[in-house]
């Protein structure tokens, strides 16, 4: 079955910016022969969208193209970034089947950008949890 790791990616923008980023987005062809654009997300508030897709037990290695596609929206952000100079925040968690195995990335753009951070930040957390699938069928005598 292979390691397997838990990710969620969150990108933090105008919804102006959102609309035309994700829209550039679905036109990558990495993006069309995955079908990625249906997986995300959209977290609509007054002053912002958040684009986010969270994933359980996936393999998340950069040779696969689905995860390359998934990661193009970054990296599109980046350069809408540089060519129009909007402000954005993203997060990006990766929790592995090992305990110490947790990876947290997180960029916001130097101007205009503290809204959107802040909101990730408030809104992204790891949390970790013990399970327990121990039954009481009977009382010790």
């Amino acid at each position: 079955m292979g390691y397997r790791s838990d990710v969620t990616i969150a990108h933090a923008m105008s919804t102006e910016h959102a609309v035309e980023v994700f829209a550039a987005y679905t036109l990558l062809p990495e993006v069309q022969s995955f079908g990625l654009a249906t997986n995300w997300s959209f977290d609509l508030r007054h002053d912002m969208t958040v684009i986010w897709i969270a994933m359980e037990s996936v393999k998340w290695e950069d040779r696969y193209g689905d995860v390359r596609g998934i990661l193009a929206l970054e990296t599109l952000l980046g350069e809408f970034e540089a060519e129009r100079e909007f402000p954005y925040a993203s997060v990006s968690i990766r929790v592995g089947e090992d305990t110490a195995d947790i990876e947290e990335r997180t960029y916001a753009s130097d101007e205009g950008a503290d809204n959107f951070r802040d909101h990730l930040a408030d809104s992204l957390q790891v949390r970790t949890t013990v399970e327990c699938g121990l039954e009481c069928t009977e009382e010790p005598t």
